[in-house]
């Protein structure tokens, strides 16, 4: 009888749960992987207005002896969310689960490739419970995005949800596991900008299971 080795994963575990962050704020976070193998870190950042930001949203990875505590200076990953002025349309059509078509206002200045955020457009802390991230995969015609995925949310046109572009995912990064780290978003040094979102997520590579 043979055996086999898989490993076992924890998706979707939050790092920095989904946030408002007001402009000069830094949120910073723990990523405990002391006795796990390893974690894909999912680093998510995007404008909640359309002004061009100062000098942008700083995302820093790196490592930490204890939970919150010492920690050294030292990065082990260091981002950031471009600082150009966004444009905003507004979804004005049913958009149902599952979609991969965005009905909105006017589709001006948006291009294939765009990463961009869906939210309520609300200056403040606002209604979290439908942003999602995505990417334009064809500018259909002048109401119309064709995004790359199907939608996480219903958004219905009495909703009004607005939908920005310049968002900011970055590439899913590895952490060895057997260690902590530190996870900031870094909005301290802008003189001008509208709040962001930031959010941290992580697949943790737990353990290996034999079957």
């Amino acid at each position: 009888m043979s055996t086999s080795i898989r490993p076992s994963w924890t998706d979707n575990a939050a790092v920095v749960a989904l946030a408002t962050l007001a402009l000069n704020g830094v949120s910073r976070a723990t990523l405990d992987l002391s006795i796990k193998f390893g974690a894909y870190l999912i680093l998510q950042a995007a404008k909640k207005g359309t002004t061009a930001l100062t000098n942008g949203v700083d995302v820093i990875v790196r490592r930490t002896v204890n939970a919150g505590g010492i920690v050294h200076p030292g990065e082990w990953f260091h981002g950031l969310m471009d600082a150009p002025a966004s444009q905003v349309t507004t979804i004005n059509v049913d958009v149902a689960l599952g979609a991969t078509t965005l009905n909105v206002v006017a589709t001006a200045s948006w291009a294939a490739g765009d990463v961009g955020v869906i939210s309520d457009g609300a200056d403040g802390a606002g209604d979290l419970s439908r942003v999602e991230w995505f990417r334009v995969a064809r500018v259909t015609d002048a109401t119309h995005l064709l995004i790359d995925a199907p939608t996480q949310f219903a958004h219905t046109a009495a909703q009004a949800d607005k939908v920005r572009n310049k968002a900011a995912a970055f590439p899913p990064l590895w952490c060895p596991g057997g260690a902590k780290y530190e996870v900031i978003f870094d909005y301290g040094d802008d003189a001008a900008g509208e709040s962001v979102l930031v959010r941290a997520l992580a697949q943790t590579y737990d353990l290996d299971m034999v079957t």
